[in-house]
């Protein structure tokens, strides 16, 4: 799905196009669309191509695509989509790393090797620490605790919610960290 994506774009697909609802419309759409690695590679080359996530595609949208990857997160996460337990886990993370890439996207930081848990499966564990990073509402006082597992240059964050995301970002802003 990446190399049609990367044809369209080396073809003269303008992601800022129609007022930046080409691109925007591609984000929503990877919600919708297929649920595998794919959607986070189809996303880091629309943003790189300038692909505006704050764009609204609908009058009920109230942040863009955000609002789309919270929808399916929330399917996902709560099991409504599919009879295969393990099946709604391995799409909450895609959607949690969708989320932490375009979250990053937004505060016009680095997104690049956001990836689903899976990319670090065979990776010899080196180092484990936890974090505590604010709470989803930037909330310093409310604490979200994560395990962080360091493996050869990989860093695998595992939370108490369903997050089990490699993110080498993660501990730009922690409270507190401590190794384990």
């Amino acid at each position: 799905m990446s190399v049609l994506t990367e044809i369209f774009l080396e073809n003269g697909f303008d992601v800022k196009e129609n007022s930046g609802h080409n691109g925007a419309s591609c984000l929503l759409q990877l919600c919708w669309s297929f649920y595998d690695q794919y959607i986070l590679d189809v996303a880091e080359l629309l943003l790189d191509a300038g692909a505006d996530p704050t764009v609204k595609t609908s009058e009920d949208d109230e942040r863009g695509v955000m609002d789309s990857i919270d929808g399916k997160l929330d399917y996902w996460s709560m099991g409504e989509m599919t009879d295969c337990p393990t099946e709604y886990y391995d799409s909450a993370n895609i959607f949690e790393a969708y989320y932490a890439m375009v979250d990053r996207a937004l505060e016009h930081k680095d997104y690049h090797g956001i990836r689903a848990f899976w990319v670090s499966v065979g990776y010899r564990v080196n180092k484990v620490e936890e974090i505590a990073v604010p709470h989803w509402n930037k909330n310093e006082s409310l604490k979200r605790r994560t395990l962080l597992f360091h493996a050869d240059g990989i860093i695998l964050a595992a939370s108490d919610f369903v997050d089990f995301v490699v993110n080498p970002y993660i501990k730009e802003d922690p409270i507190e960290c401590r190794e384990i």
